[in-house]
Order: C-alpha cells, then sequence, then structure tokens
C-alpha cells in the first residue's frame, strides 16, 4: 500500500457541508496579533466562507457573536458544533 495524502482544503470543504446557517458554534485558534489561542461564539450565515489567500494560506470567515463582526481564522482552528 501507498502513503495516503490528505489535502487539508478538501477537509476544509468536508467541514464546510456540515456547517449550518443561523446554527452557533465555537470557533478556537491561534491569534498571531494577540500571540494565544482564542475562542469566539460564531454563527454561520450566508456571507461566511472557507478560501485561499493569496499565498496559499487556508482561512475561516465566520460572524463573531460577541463582537457583533465577522472575522477571520487563518491555517488551522478548531470548530465545535
Amino acid at each position: 500500500m501507498g502513503l495516503m495524502y490528505i489535502n487539508p482544503i478538501t477537509l476544509s470543504y468536508r467541514k464546510r457541508e456540515q456547517m449550518i446557517n443561523n446554527k452557533p458554534f465555537t470557533i478556537t485558534y491561534y491569534s498571531a496579533s494577540d500571540k494565544k489561542h482564542i475562542t469566539r461564539n460564531a454563527l454561520w450565515t450566508d456571507q461566511c466562507k472557507y478560501w485561499l489567500s493569496k499565498n496559499g494560506r487556508m482561512l475561516m470567515t465566520y460572524f463573531d457573536v460577541d463582537q457583533g463582526g465577522y472575522r477571520t481564522a487563518s491555517d488551522s482552528w478548531k470548530v465545535r458544533l
């Protein structure tokens, strides 16, 4: 048997299929600007998305319920539904 490579983008799109509009979730990721892990209460809306930056970084834009605005997590994150 050969080695199996799992593309992180493919995993992101699988996760996206589980995201339901207006269903609350929490997201945890490392904030480079704050230099610590952050957990936020979030909501998935029509404006939320998974995407790639020009540099090829994985990004996820979500609605931050506590701050009342959109935020973007990069590279890796953990979502709890």
